[in-house]
């Protein structure tokens, strides 16, 4: 892959995050709603909404690329290029008001991860993992 279409690829995914923290951050935990999935585990409204907006935007940017999520049914996951969304890893910090949550997007292609994100609003902290490189922002 180019360098230029992986700078395009990596700008589209901070994108995706800061969506994703303007939507975690226009709710606070102390009115949100729970709800439980098959397996017990606490999901709200907010992972829903973070989940919907980022496929929205990337099935309009990339039609034909795969998205493997927590919400929702993944879809296209033969694709050459596969996007993978936790909305809010930790819900349950969430709920409680603990900031130890953050969304996870990775961007795999052809199965291996080439940029990852870890964005944690409330702790004001960016991971950035790039195929063979890495920074904190």
């Amino acid at each position: 892959m180019k360098k230029n279409e992986l700078n395009s690829y990596l700008s589209f995914a901070k994108k995706l995050i800061n969506v994703s923290e303007k939507i975690v951050k226009q709710n606070t935990s102390s009115k949100i709603k729970v709800n439980f999935k098959i397996d017990r585990s606490p999901v709200t409204k907010i992972d829903k909404q973070v989940e919907r907006s980022l496929r929205k935007l990337i099935n309009e940017k990339y039609p034909d690329h795969g998205i493997y999520g927590e919400e929702y049914q993944n879809r296209n996951l033969q694709s050459e290029f596969i996007w993978v969304i936790d909305p809010i890893d930790g819900t349950k910090n969430f709920i409680n008001g603990n900031g130890n949550y953050g969304t996870l997007l990775a961007l795999c292609h052809k199965g291996v991860p080439i940029i990852g994100i870890i964005n944690s609003p409330e702790l004001k902290k960016r991971w950035i993992g790039i195929k063979k490189s890495w920074c904190l922002l």
